[in-house]
């Protein structure tokens, strides 16, 4: 409440789970381009998606900056993006959400009152690393039905 944010940038995949969970301080297209040059290849490869080298992203401004549209043609990735702010068709919103939900019942569990920004990104990067492979294989899933419910909604937003 009222302390500072902890910022992950995460990807996961449909069949084998959460590939990245990287802490950042400031996202910008230099650090996005970077983190391409630093990941992309082999997040594909731990995909098991060599030839198919699809990504979704929100239109966040640093993901479509020069420089990072110039590291995703280096590694040869395709981009998918989404209307922005539109986390109902989102896979990782979603597992933000339950992330969330985790670290709320594990901090009344637990009894943490009070914890150190350090402490608290690492118990963020232990709960996202450990949503297992069903869970984020269920979310991806439900968004063929997201789709379908935005189509069937005339485009119109869902409720998140």
């Amino acid at each position: 409440m009222g302390g500072k944010v902890a910022k992950f940038m995460v990807a996961i995949s449909h069949g084998k789970g959460v590939l990245v969970c990287e802490r950042y301080e400031k996202l910008d297209g230099n650090y996005f381009a970077s983190f391409i040059d630093q990941h992309f290849n082999t997040m594909f490869e731990r995909s098991c998606k060599v030839f198919s080298r699809l990504w979704l992203q929100d239109s966040d401004p640093s993901q479509n900056s020069k420089a990072a549209r110039k590291a995703m043609a280096r590694c040869h990735s395709e981009l998918l993006k989404i209307p922005p702010r539109s986390p109902d068709l989102s896979p990782i919103e979603n597992i933000f959400h339950i992330v969330s939900k985790k670290l709320a019942k594990d901090a009344l569990e637990r009894g943490i009152t009070r914890e150190s920004y350090e402490q608290f990104c690492e118990r963020v990067q232990r709960t996202i690393s450990g949503i297992s492979q069903r869970v984020i294989d269920r979310t991806i899933q439900s968004m063929i039905s997201c789709v379908a419910d935005r189509i069937r909604n005339n485009g119109e937003r869902l409720k998140y």
